[in-house]
């Protein structure tokens, strides 16, 4: 009876293999693409936040209280509402001040190289995948 209750269930998934098939070779592709982007945060994004942004919109100073620190911090904004619009770079705040377009708007001080910006257009075109739930960047208390 077993037996017969598996070959069965073969006949069924043998009929579905097709789609099976399919949809293993969509996962795949869609969690290299996850994967691949996460490698990119992890190398190049994170790294220049940590190096650019966090001292003035981190845990410890959150000017125009924004927070740069997680992935939350930026979704939520600051006084000017979300930096980052994933997949939208143009309405993305983050690159309009990175880029030194509006006078009211230069961060950091110092301009980012063009190399850094565009490493920050592509990973908001790409749907600005940031794995931080939380604060990467440990409180500093006072002694």
């Amino acid at each position: 009876m077993a037996i017969s209750g598996v070959s069965s269930l073969v006949r069924v998934n043998a009929k579905s293999l097709p789609v099976l098939i399919s949809m293993m070779l969509f996962c795949d592709v869609a969690f290299g693409q996850d994967r691949a982007q996460l490698g990119r945060f992890e190398q190049t994004i994170r790294p220049l936040l940590m190096a650019r942004c966090i001292e003035c919109h981190g845990p410890d100073r959150q000017e125009s209280k924004l927070r740069l620190d997680s992935r939350a911090g930026w979704m939520k904004g600051g006084e000017r509402g979300p930096a980052i619009h994933p997949n939208d770079p143009a309405s993305s705040l983050l690159l309009h001040a990175v880029k030194h377009l509006d006078p009211d708007l230069r961060m950091p001080e110092e301009k980012l190289s063009d190399a850094e910006i565009a490493a920050l257009e592509n990973w908001i075109r790409e749907g600005a995948v940031d794995p931080r739930e939380t604060s990467d960047v440990p409180a500093s208390f006072p002694s």
